[in-house]
């Protein structure tokens, strides 16, 4: 961002007004040591903000998840695997039971895609019958008719265009851009580099031309296709060249086609048909710790990008330890002990997830993915031999 222009003007003291709901759950968070500990200033707050968001949405008139609530309970039941959207700031924090581990930098992993076949890029209880029963996400598709039998899998193609599957479904991945889809309900997000990605059903072709879609097809003589973005073109059995046997499909245009013909309808959301995850990496503030000076001693952290805690430091190599990536390490060092007793070295971070508020509202409920690299120096027989990252 660049620097604004100084202001000539003398500063004028600024109307002093309470703080909202989203200020006091931050005070609330760190006050309650990022859910470790009860905090009535974080249930107030959560109070307040949940009568805040009420109202917003009341005057909007949309209906959402009860996401804050969801919010309070993860604050009081770390670790969490899935976190509510919304969130301004969220604590990033690593902790361990007094130990000498540099560690590197969070690496979120990435979706490889190979120049030919068809890929298993994410996967949610996924169970598939016969000889393929044991894919597994990352594994190619073989070649032939597949059987999921349930759950929900995300195919990235060679192509580009990615496709989530729900089971029960029949499928057979025929080429870098098309699929055949036996039976089942899947949708499909295509980038520009993959325009004419082909969904084959017993009865219909859809064609995309740039776009977001579902298809679900129910029987061998019934398809269901909802675009959600852009356009598709449909047609209806293996004749192109029939009269009134093909259609254009825009945004939130539905049709059925079966042995009437192409018939629209109402289209359904998009949460009636499973979805393709979206991936965005942000990265915490000085994660290669090449800034020495984004570290404070003592705490929680009070400005966002710090590392604070109360035994620890910043260090370039230790020894033949060597940073995974960037200038420097995050080092655990043996904090004083309490009645006789060891005590967690521990480190916080407050993240600023503001840059992702437009992708975390459309993708509603959110996976925190966070990967952590480190190494140990020597240590003796009290040394710690547990690691923990939490997000809260």
């Amino acid at each position: 961002m660049a620097d604004a222009t100084p202001d000539p003007t003398p500063d004028t003291p600024q109307e002093q007004r309470p703080p909202d709901g989203w200020e006091l759950m931050c005070t609330g968070v760190m006050r309650s040591e990022f859910g470790r500990r009860s905090s009535r200033a974080l249930n107030k707050a959560m109070m307040q903000l949940s009568a805040e968001q009420a109202w917003v949405e009341g005057r909007a008139e949309v209906a959402r998840v009860n996401w804050w609530r969801r919010l309070q309970e993860a604050f009081f039941a770390l670790p969490i695997s899935r976190v509510a959207a919304g969130l301004a700031v969220i604590g990033l924090i690593a902790a361990v039971l007094w130990v000498l581990e540099p560690f590197g930098t969070h690496q979120p992993g990435m979706i490889q895609v190979t120049t030919a076949n068809c890929r298993i890029s994410d996967a949610l209880d996924a169970h598939w019958s016969g000889a393929t029963g044991q894919l597994k996400q990352g594994e190619i598709l073989p070649e032939g008719q597949l059987r999921l039998e349930s759950g929900v899998v995300e195919l990235t193609f060679a192509s580009g265009a990615r496709a989530a599957v729900e089971g029960p479904a029949e499928l057979k991945i025929t080429d870098r851009n098309s699929v055949e889809l036996q039976s089942g309900k899947m949708s499909a997000e295509v980038p520009h580099s993959a325009i004419g990605f082909t969904v084959k059903t017993p009865n219909a072709t859809v064609t995309d031309l740039g776009t977001r879609f579902g298809v679900d097809t129910k029987t061998k003589d019934s398809s269901v296709v909802d675009v959600f973005e852009g356009k598709v073109q449909v047609t209806q059995g293996t004749d192109a060249t029939a009269p009134d046997n093909q259609w254009n499909l825009t945004r939130n245009m539905a049709m059925v086609l079966d042995a009437r013909g192409g018939v629209t309808t109402a289209a359904a959301p998009e949460s009636a048909f499973p979805q393709p995850g979206h991936s965005v990496l942000i990265r915490p503030a000085n994660c290669g710790f090449d800034a020495m000076n984004l570290a404070k001693i003592g705490g929680f952290p009070s400005d966002q990008g710090f590392w604070s805690g109360a035994a620890y430091a910043l260090t370039k190599a230790v020894g033949d330890v060597r940073p995974v990536q960037g200038g420097g390490m995050l080092r655990f060092l043996a904090p004083p002990q309490e009645n006789g007793g060891a005590v967690d070295s521990v480190v916080w971070q407050i993240v600023d997830m503001r840059g992702a508020k437009d992708f975390i509202a459309a993708n509603g409920m959110v996976d925190l993915k966070a990967w952590v690299q480190f190494n140990r120096v020597a240590g003796d027989s009290h040394s710690a031999s547990k690691f923990r990252i939490s997000v809260a």
